[in-house]
Formats: C-alpha cells, sequence, structure tokens
C-alpha cells in the first residue's frame, strides 16, 4: 500500500471478496456456523424435491471493505463508530465496546461527574 497523499485525498477505499473465511477477517468458529446453515439450507432444499438454483451451489463468499484515512477525517473512535455501523456484526461490535466500558468502569458510579461535585458540595 502506498501512503495516502493527503494533498490529493483524505481517504482511500478498496473492495475485495473471495470464498468465505479466506481473508482472515472472519474467525474459523464464525465461518464454520456460516457454512455449516449453507450446508443446513441446501440439504433442507434438496429434501423439499426443489430444484436447486445454480447460484446455490457455489461456495459462500465474503466481501471486505479496506477503508483508511487521514487523521483529519475524524478522530479514530468517532471514525469506527460510524463505520462499525456497517458491518454485518454492528450489534456485537456495540455490545463488546459496552461490556469494555463497564469493565473499566470497575463498579464506579453512573451519575454524571456534574452531579457528584454538586452533592459532594451539598453535604
Amino acid at each position: 500500500m502506498q501512503p495516502i497523499h493527503v494533498w490529493q485525498q483524505l481517504w482511500d477505499l478498496q473492495l475485495s471478496s473471495g470464498p468465505l473465511g479466506e481473508s482472515g477477517a472472519i474467525s474459523k468458529h464464525k465461518t464454520n456456523e456460516i457454512l455449516q446453515q449453507y450446508e443446513e439450507q441446501d440439504t433442507s432444499t434438496r429434501i423439499a424435491s426443489t430444484p436447486i438454483p445454480s447460484s446455490s451451489q457455489q461456495q459462500p463468499v465474503e466481501s471486505l471493505l479496506l477503508f483508511r484515512s487521514h487523521h483529519a477525517m475524524a478522530d479514530g473512535v468517532s471514525l469506527i463508530a460510524a463505520l462499525s455501523d456497517l458491518c454485518d456484526e454492528a450489534q456485537e461490535l456495540r455490545q463488546q465496546v459496552a461490556q469494555e466500558l463497564e469493565r473499566r468502569r470497575g463498579g464506579k458510579s453512573k451519575k454524571p461527574l456534574l452531579v457528584r461535585w454538586l452533592q459532594q458540595l451539598l453535604k
């Protein structure tokens, strides 16, 4: 990959696709789950004695969107938060972030800082 020349562009985008699991972007466990569901659907189609369309005989594919940007576009956290909503795993990502935030708080008060300060002043 070449460096981004910020006087020409602030971002770069590449799209890639291939057989499911080949990129390494999806865990082997998740890939196996998807393949198992795919095979079960294919089997149920054959059991129902309906003709199988030729497209269902192909392996499932995955698509990757490779996006990189200059930090002038947005701070890293804001940009990743916006882009993560485009992912298939968006809900899982939000849950992981929430769990990590809760872990880091370590049972600290969920009250806003200003409210806690005012409570301290009024004591």
